[in-house]
């Protein structure tokens, strides 16, 4: 069995992301932890531009609300991308018969599985749309 992993970027929908992490129960659960913390130090809904400082998900004291709010995290970083892989499995080893040729009416022996340049699989060093593969009960008949 011949599994290929790629992997590709895409382009983030950011708004999209806010709106769910900040929907979870656990971000709720955070926000409501650190909005007390204002209320007990006084600092809630006053205006004095103060904030519960929280590093690593931990509450570290007071802190201004511009630098406690814009600290960059690498995934909030613009142009940032999501890595998102693709499995593809194929059913294909060392020594089975496939079939190959102009019409993929050929049956060939499979004798070198590999990647060529650019990353596709290749059976024999040539790219795996070249061949068709025989179902189980035509390979063994």
């Amino acid at each position: 069995m011949i599994t290929f992993k790629q992997y590709f970027e895409e382009d983030r929908d950011y708004k999209d992301e806010y709106k769910k992490f900040q929907s979870s129960k656990k971000s709720k659960k955070y926000r409501a932890e650190l909005n007390k913390y204002n209320r007990e130090k006084g600092t809630y809904g006053n205006g004095d531009g103060k904030d519960a400082s929280h590093k690593g998900r931990k509450i570290v004291g007071m802190e201004d609300q511009s630098i406690n709010r814009g600290r960059a995290e690498k995934s909030r970083l613009v142009g940032s991308k999501r890595a998102k892989s693709e499995e593809i499995k194929v059913p294909i080893e060392v020594g089975d018969v496939v079939k190959g040729g102009k019409f993929k009416n050929k049956k060939i022996t499979v004798k070198k599985i590999g990647k060529n340049e650019k990353g596709d699989i290749t059976i024999n060093d040539r790219p795996l749309m070249k061949y068709r593969i025989i179902p189980q009960e035509e390979n063994y008949g």
